[in-house]
């Protein structure tokens, strides 16, 4: 039997529990961003006194974080009301590190003993009453009287065999063993007995009082249906009330984080029949292994707003209720193999509780007493964001070089469109970024870019063009004897292109024989082949047109220039088509110059800088020590140095800053980003970024004010793309 039932707020009440004597409720944490701290709200009551002593605690999974750097409504004294709030300076105590899912917890004393302890591996659930209007089954109202500590992921194979073995050595009799793909996946093909069983033997082994009894005895083996008690100190499964309580974590939407669904957010099967399944692919989730069942592992998929994984798909988990009169049991969250429908907030299970599936598996709650602590999950992010800035002239906002900012930031950069200097006019062709920033563009300013990538650069892309007519100085002086001696719309050599489209072509303006030479041949096959003459740093695209009265150009291929020809094979066989080729000259989108840099002997050395210090254009070998400074051709060659000079090089040093710090400096080249890492520790490493700048042909310095002892350095030297070394 499997039958399927929704439901907004399954109501059973069990009678009178303790009333509360501090209560902790509405607990957000967020990180604030630009900064590297994190605000942890929340409010306060308490029956008998006016202060209470406040307690924060932090979890990475079942790892607590230390808390040493807290300011506001924490400690003792606090007095209790609403709108209290906790800072925490994550960049003192956590740098460097990240995490999409830290869970705080706010711990409320008032001298009566009734804190819960953190449970490693569980969150706490407040209690309380969540009113709210679901958009499928409209008004509920869910009420958790006592708070309960929860299973943050559903039972595990490991965990469950290591309470599995011990129950079956002390008296403990299963219809199942339980199932699952590894140790770490959830447990699997076990029905509501053994569930129940299980929570039992957990609450023995842990020394605590089971909550089910037969008899007055704990309920060990067979198949009744057990006593159950509340007010127990053990482990049970959750009402179906508690669950979706807990799952929803104040949500009101048909999943705790919006009313849409996709693979991105949960283990389910998606169908094209659901409005709200916004999946690109349709079936079992296409990430997940090759073996049954299609689970994956817990912590998979980001946590609700109380910190529990998995309340929506992969794998189905037993509750407490009876839902009809002939005995089912429910089960809530709906598995890998159910469709969106039946892993909502409000939806669930029938299901006989003899049942045992490899959809089936469970997580357990226990009573946490009073509601005396809120939990609150939120991202984390104490990592430095980067943004290089490089520029070989003008005045860029930020200044060229290397500037650190804090996750949440943004940042826009600008730069003047033309710049004159030393007699020669500079024009801004555009700019290559990576990381956060855009690929490329044309603008003289990004716009306001958020920093979503710990690494970005952005390079300006200038051309010297003294007569401003997007021909550059030095190749008008090539093909002319002259920087202002091209008219852009001459055709010198008369082959019917223009000096500006031989430019932007990669031609030659002085030679009639070169052209794009665009060709359009049938084939014996009835196809045609679209061709032409490439050049390398450029863009070429195939379009089509069926009429050129009213002509839509259609993209039937986008090639990168090689120096060959290059083409493309229309084989839909329409007769009467048009064809054309636009070309994109690479000036200006990504690189500094028109002219590509060939490596005929694929040693990553271009064949002018072999030239330039060897006279051949392919005889140095890469890993060899030319001038015997340390370091080889092909290192020189990517730090910008002189491979023939043995005073050029990195030049890395460390030396005492007149403030008592270090000062790190190097040698740099135009072009390059220098990134500063050390480490306090040889055994074992942890290099942290401290800092960085970009070359600009002068020697780069960096001072670390806060140099200790034993701090060791490194120096790592980047080249940006788009820029031509």
């Amino acid at each position: 039997m499997k039958t399927k039932w929704m439901l907004a707020g399954f109501l059973l009440v069990f009678g009178a529990t303790a009333h509360a004597v501090v209560t902790v409720e509405n607990t957000i944490a967020a990180q604030v961003p630009g900064t590297k701290t994190v605000t942890i709200d929340y409010d306060v009551s308490s029956d008998f006194s006016a202060d209470v002593t406040i307690t924060l605690r932090a979890f990475e999974g079942e790892d607590e974080v230390v808390l040493s750097s807290l300011s506001g409504d924490v400690g003792s004294g606090v007095a209790v009301g609403s709108g209290k709030s906790i800072v925490w300076d994550a960049g003192a105590d956590w740098n460097g590190r990240h995490t999409s899912g830290l869970k705080f917890i706010v711990l409320a004393d008032d001298g009566e003993s009734t804190t819960p302890i953190p449970v490693a591996g569980m969150v706490v659930v407040p209690a309380g009453t969540a009113d709210g209007t679901d958009p499928d089954f409209g008004a509920y109202s869910l009420t958790m009287e006592s708070s309960l500590y929860v299973d943050e992921t559903e039972t595990t194979k490991r965990v469950w065999d290591l309470v599995y073995d011990w129950a079956v050595t002390n008296g403990y009799a299963f219809d199942n063993p339980g199932a699952g793909i590894t140790n770490s996946h959830p447990v699997t093909t076990v029905n509501w007995y053994d569930c129940v069983k299980w929570c039992n033997a957990r609450s023995e082994l842990e020394g605590l009082e089971p909550c089910y009894t037969v008899g007055g005895d704990p309920f060990k083996s067979g198949r009744q249906i057990p006593d159950l008690d509340i007010n127990a100190t053990g482990y049970r499964l959750p009402t179906g009330e508690e669950w979706e309580y807990a799952a929803r974590a104040g949500a009101s939407t048909r999943f705790f984080w919006g009313n849409q669904i996709t693979y991105d957010e949960a283990n389910y099967f998606s169908v094209a029949t659901c409005a709200y399944d916004t999946s690109t692919t349709r079936g079992f989730h296409p990430d997940h292994g090759p073996d049954w069942p299609y689970t994956f592992a817990p912590g998979t998929f980001a946590p609700n707003g109380y910190g529990l994984y998995e309340v929506a798909g992969n794998v189905a988990e037993w509750c407490w209720d009876e839902v009809v009169a002939d005995g089912g049991r429910q089960q809530r969250g709906g598995s890998w193999i159910d469709g969106a429908e039946f892993i909502r907030c409000g939806s669930g299970f029938s299901q006989f509780p003899s049942q045992a599936d490899i959809y089936s598996g469970f997580r357990s709650v226990r009573d946490a007493g009073v509601s005396v602590s809120g939990t609150a999950v939120t991202l984390v992010d104490a990592r430095d964001y980067t943004l290089a800035i490089v520029s070989l002239v003008g005045a860029p906002d930020p200044s060229a070089g290397f500037h650190i900012y804090a996750w949440g930031s943004s940042a826009t950069c600008s730069v003047d469109p033309l710049m004159v200097v030393s007699n020669t006019t500079y024009v801004l062709k555009g700019w290559t970024g990576s990381g956060s920033i855009p690929a490329m563009g044309t603008a003289a300013t990004t716009g306001l870019v958020p920093l979503t990538e710990p690494d970005s650069t952005i390079v300006w892309s200038w051309v010297a063009d003294n007569d401003r007519d997007d021909l550059p100085n030095d190749w008008e002086l090539e093909y002319y004897g002259s920087e202002t001696g091209a008219v852009a719309t001459a055709d010198t050599d008369g082959d019917g292109y223009t000096a500006e489209q031989e430019f932007v072509l990669g031609t030659d303006p002085t030679d009639r024989f070169s052209q794009l030479n665009l060709t359009i041949e049938p084939t014996v096959d009835a196809t045609v082949v679209v061709s032409c003459s490439t050049q390398p740093k450029r863009t070429y695209r195939f379009e089509y047109a069926d009429s050129l009265l009213a002509p839509s150009w259609t993209l039937l291929k986008v090639q990168d220039g090689t120096g060959l020809v290059e083409g493309y094979e229309d084989t839909s066989g329409t007769p009467g088509r048009y064809y054309r080729v636009l070309v994109q000259s690479a000036i200006g989108t990504t690189s500094f110059v028109w002219k590509s840099r060939p490596d005929t002997d694929g040693d990553e050395m271009p064949n002018d800088w072999e030239m330039a210090f060897f006279g051949s254009e392919t005889g140095v070998v890469a890993s060899a020590d030319f001038d015997d400074d340390g370091y080889t051709n092909l290192d020189e060659f990517r730090l910008g140095s002189n491979p023939t000079n043995s005073a050029s090089h990195l030049n890395f040093s460390v030396a005492a800053a007149g403030g008592g710090g270090a000062l790190i400096s190097c040698s740099t080249a135009p072009g390059r980003i220098y990134i500063i890492e050390y480490t306090d520790s040889l055994s074992p490493v942890a290099w942290r970024l401290l800092g960085g700048f970009a070359g600009t042909g002068a020697t780069g310095q960096h001072e670390d004010a806060d140099f200790a002892l034993g701090r060791y350095y490194r120096m790592r030297v980047i080249i940006p793309p788009g820029v031509e070394p």
